[in-house]
């Protein structure tokens, strides 16, 4: 992607266009690797936070409160 400086016009500057960042959680364990889990909200790598982390360990561990 590119743009522009809004304070010199002949200034370009460049970005890539897609993040080369992921996050990815797996655990080993004694009987196996548990498989990967990608955190990604549309389609995108995100900041994992206290929330997503609790919800991801419910969805793979069925913990009930």
């Amino acid at each position: 992607m590119h743009y522009w400086s809004g304070a010199n016009p002949r200034e370009i500057h460049q970005r890539p266009l897609h993040s080369d960042q992921i996050t990815v959680w797996c655990a080993i364990l004694r009987i196996g690797i548990i498989a990967p889990y990608f955190f990604a909200e549309d389609d995108r790598a995100v900041t994992v936070n206290s929330e997503q982390y609790v919800a991801m360990i419910q969805e793979f561990f069925c913990v009930s409160s």
